[in-house]
């Protein structure tokens, strides 16, 4: 394997001179030279990602690509029995050499390290799940990952991006250019970046005859993480592209409407006379499999992850978001617009059940809730939920 350090050439190497930390993540010890990198706010991210990994098929070589410590390619490995071997990938030759240390220290079996670009590496092996976790956008990645797949029925690609600002619309010129899709910045722009992000893997999976489907999408902190299926097929191929969309959404009422295919309609006036204004094309289906997210509440329970509560509280968050139209409404948001004092999440949906709407929490925003009812019934709820709080006997 071209440019790969094997354990047998690092394995009388000491990194003696940078020795700097350490760190214990879900029993995983790690060594950390002062210039390699390790986030601690990433851990909850490695918690769910292992947690899918543990769903998937059997025997699965993983390719843990911007490896820095190795952390997430350890922690698949060792939690994971279905994961047959673990190759780290980094360009940078001090991380390779930790990465060495860390497996060894970790007793990782079938592990290689390689210290290479990423994008040259993937070019030339094949792999059943490759991870793609780089410092700002994935975009440039996930071709080359794709096409490593090229000769797999099944595959299975994990995604981080941490340009969020992108995503979400602070800087739309690169977001057309990254993602090819137009962002917007507001009060459900973390929803659209998933769904953005979505969208261009979609998009270049079709290009080798591969279908996609999310195994779960998380927004948390500074990142966005998503898994995806591929499964091989020029149909399979045609019908994901054809989940892909736009969202508009008029500024004045936060009214929104999705709608599969390139429309913008920006132009169009909404009812309340305000201006449409949309996001797109982005991805309008699923994001999350309710089979998956039920083994991985399922595997959650085995596990005494440091995380485990929170983790049981996301993973049901995302089970009660599957089916939900996209897009969501934030409450507060919606009172700031009628003027009224924001009244609580649990009291709107509440209203909403009472005439029989879905309605349900968000992981994307505590204050916001995704629903099957149209704006104007959100208001009327919120309007009732405000009156039966002002009834005598109540408190405020």
């Amino acid at each position: 394997m071209h440019g790969a350090i094997s354990s047998a050439r690092f394995k009388f190497v000491r990194l003696h001179n940078n020795f700097m930390r350490t760190a214990n993540e879900e029993g995983v010890k790690l060594i950390l030279p002062a210039d390699v990198f390790y986030n601690t706010e990433m851990h909850l991210c490695r918690d769910i990602s292992s947690l899918a990994v543990g769903t998937i098929g059997s025997d699965i070589k993983v390719c843990d690509a911007f490896s820095a410590s190795g952390v997430r390619g350890i922690r698949y490995a060792k939690e994971n029995a279905n994961v047959k071997g673990v190759t780290f990938v980094d360009i940078y030759e001090e991380a390779a050499k930790a990465i060495v240390e860390n497996v060894k220290e970790n007793c990782v079996k079938d592990a290689t390290v390689a210290c290479e670009g990423v994008n040259k590496f993937l070019y030339d092996n094949e792999f059943d799940f490759v991870e793609i976790d780089p410092f700002g956008t994935p975009s440039p990645y996930i071709h080359d990952s794709v096409r490593c797949f090229r000769k797999k029925k099944v595959a299975w690609l994990s995604v981080t991006a941490t340009d969020v600002a992108v995503l979400c619309g602070a800087h739309a010129k690169a977001c057309w250019k990254n993602y090819g899709a137009r962002p917007l910045d507001n009060e459900f722009c973390h929803e659209n970046g998933i769904r953005i992000m979505l969208g261009k893997i979609a998009l270049v999976a079709a290009e080798f005859d591969f279908g996609i489907v999310p195994l779960f999408s998380l927004s948390h902190k500074h990142y966005m993480k998503t898994i995806v299926r591929l499964h091989a097929g020029a149909e399979k191929a045609f019908e994901s592209v054809r989940k892909l969309g736009t969202i508009r959404w008029c500024k004045k009422c936060l009214a929104h409407e999705s709608s599969f295919g390139f429309n913008g309609g920006e132009s169009d006036e909404c009812q309340c006379g305000g201006k449409w204004d949309y996001a797109g094309p982005l991805w309008l289906g699923e994001i999350h499999e309710k089979e998956t997210v039920a083994k991985m509440r399922e595997l959650n329970t085995k596990r005494e992850y440091a995380n485990k509560e929170k983790l049981e509280k996301l993973l049901s968050t995302f089970d009660a978001e599957i089916g939900m139209p996209a897009a969501y409404y934030d409450i507060h948001c919606l009172c700031k617009v009628l003027g009224i004092t924001a009244i609580g999440t649990d009291e709107v949906i509440a209203q909403l059940a009472k005439k029989k709407y879905k309605a349900v929490r968000t992981h994307f925003r505590p204050t916001a809730i995704k629903t099957d009812a149209k704006q104007k019934d959100v208001i009327s709820a919120i309007k009732a939920a405000c009156r039966s709080q002002r009834r005598p006997g109540r408190r405020g």
